[in-house]
């Protein structure tokens, strides 16, 4: 009797147990979902995008020789930082002032060569000038005494024998004269025959002229450049030496490629973007950059017009640093952020609020104590926040949870 009394507990007791589990279990399938809030306000959003880049001169010169000559010494190697002034390469001095004298020698050759043809010429115009004159005169003469002799001897018979020896005396004087004059007449003739092959035209003396011009010419400018090469080669801007063609005691050539110096005072970050994050870089963006553990402040000043080929799709993104100092070593391989987004008074919620599905974006809107699902179009985004184009206004709350899924009309708790 005391078994069954005692069975009959059990059953009643485990029945009640089960009722409070189920009891329990239906309290809180009801029990509203914890979530988190973010009140949407309008406020000012910031995006930075970080990208790997590499240190690079914006502006590099390669100096060559302006001299034929000889290397004195080079002061400098490939990878050292140079300040603006300093001397990288000098030339062999001894070498210069040998040219230069021997400049200063052709020179005066030159200029003696230049006086010689001018009074050759002025000689020879001279002589061409005066038998052009004298044989203007003695025609003249010759016509004039042989008109005289032709009279002298038509009056030989006219005259009385003592008329006669005067007559025959005009006669032979004026047959000496003639001679005289036709001997005068051949040498001049044969004078200004000689001289006018001789005698320069004009466009002769526009070319002496033009050469003693181009002789001047090389002659400045080559010792000009001589006397420049005395102090060598220095470098114009502060910069790192990345190339030397040349060795010490070496001949060189006028043109020859000696050093190749980059600037460090006009410096750029390249970045190699690609084409999802390329729409929202533009010029002028400001940017940082860490070099060595110092940042640099500086924008976009370039983006390449061409995808860049080594770099799959990429697109060159370069950022010029306002500061650079020699803290900064080229070609070295750091981080970039570009300030990609920066927008007044926009609608924007915590990124971890957003989901989406087939149909969209959406957020959870709190609403009578229930989460309602609201889609929305999405603008930037950063690590935090999104922005909202349209789907929610200010004021509004959206929610969401971090340990459970909340689905549309779901009863929530704020926490």
């Amino acid at each position: 009797m005391n078994l069954k009394k005692n069975a009959k507990r059990l059953i009643i007791g485990g029945v009640a147990v089960v009722a409070v589990v189920i009891g329990v279990v239906s309290l809180n399938a009801n029990a509203a979902l914890h979530v988190k809030s973010f009140t949407v306000t309008k406020s000012d959003f910031k995006k930075v995008t970080e990208f790997n880049s590499n240190v690079r001169s914006d502006f590099s010169r390669t100096y060559y020789s302006e001299i034929n000559g000889k290397i004195g010494n080079i002061l400098v190697k490939e990878g050292d930082s140079v300040k603006k002034g300093d001397l990288l390469i000098s030339f062999d001095s001894e070498e210069i002032e040998r040219q230069l004298l021997l400049m200063e020698f052709e020179a005066k050759t030159n200029q003696g060569n230049y006086d010689d043809a001018l009074q050759a010429n002025r000689k020879t115009a001279g002589l061409y000038s005066e038998a052009t004159n004298n044989l203007t005169v003695l025609n003249q003469q010759i016509e004039d005494t042989q008109n005289a002799l032709t009279k002298a001897q038509n009056k030989l018979l006219e005259y009385d024998y003592d008329d006669y020896a005067k007559a025959q005396e005009e006669v032979n004087r004026l047959t000496v004269l003639l001679a005289d004059y036709k001997e005068l007449k051949a040498e001049m003739t044969n004078q200004k025959a000689s001289s006018y092959t001789t005698v320069m035209t004009k466009a002769g003396k526009e070319k002496i002229a033009a050469v003693k011009e181009s002789n001047d010419y090389n002659y400045e400018r080559t010792t000009t450049r001589l006397n420049a090469a005395k102090d060598g080669i220095r470098a114009d801007f502060n910069g790192v030496v990345t190339s030397i063609e040349t060795t010490a005691g070496a001949s060189v050539g006028e043109g020859t490629m000696l050093i190749t110096l980059e600037s460090t005072d006009d410096v750029v970050v390249r970045s190699c973007v690609n084409k999802y994050d390329i729409d929202s870089v533009n010029e002028g963006q400001p940017a940082t950059v860490k070099i060595r553990g110092k940042e640099y402040a500086g924008k976009v000043t370039r983006i390449e017009k061409m995808v860049d080929p080594s770099q799959g799709s990429g697109v060159g993104v370069e950022v010029a640093l306002e500061a650079p100092d020699d803290n900064i070593i080229l070609g070295l391989e750091v981080k970039s952020k570009i300030e990609t987004a920066n927008l007044k008074d926009v609608l924007q919620v915590p990124t971890v609020a957003l989901d989406s599905d087939d149909d969209g974006d959406f957020v959870f809107v709190l609403n009578d104590c229930k989460a309602v699902k609201t889609y929305v179009e999405l603008g930037e985004q950063n690590d935090d926040m999104s922005r909202i184009v349209s789907g929610i206004n200010a004021g509004d709350v959206v929610v969401w949870s971090e340990n459970a899924a909340i689905k549309d009309g779901s009863e929530v708790n704020v926490d």
